[in-house]
């Protein structure tokens, strides 16, 4: 079980899938840095991280499911570099109309 009040996870360049609900509802988490070598994140993988303002999704990583950062309402910002482009942006939903998300393809 993960501590939910962590605030900066580096994923291991080993891991190649981040299991449904895995840091769900880890309020406090702002970092999150993801390794070449990711392919998936499933399901709300990252839920209700409410601290989290930016993400970085390498090129490896080519699923990202429903709702895998659904309620991260301060998520404002998320960089799909390289060969994400096939990632549908619904997947990651913020649920915050004050905060418009932006894209950027690297």
């Amino acid at each position: 079980d993960i501590t939910r009040n962590i605030r900066h996870v580096i994923i291991d360049p080993s891991v190649t899938l981040i299991s449904e609900r895995a840091f769900y509802d880890c309020d406090q988490l702002e970092i999150v840095e993801f390794c070449h070598g990711l392919q998936e994140i499933k399901d709300r993988a990252f839920r209700h991280c409410t601290s989290l303002t930016s993400i970085s999704i390498p090129p490896t990583v080519r699923v990202i499911d429903d709702s895998a950062f659904r309620d991260c309402t301060s998520l404002v910002e998320v960089r799909l570099c390289g060969g994400t482009n096939n990632i549908n942006s619904n997947n990651i939903n913020h649920n915050n109309t004050n905060h418009p998300m932006n894209y950027f393809n690297n």
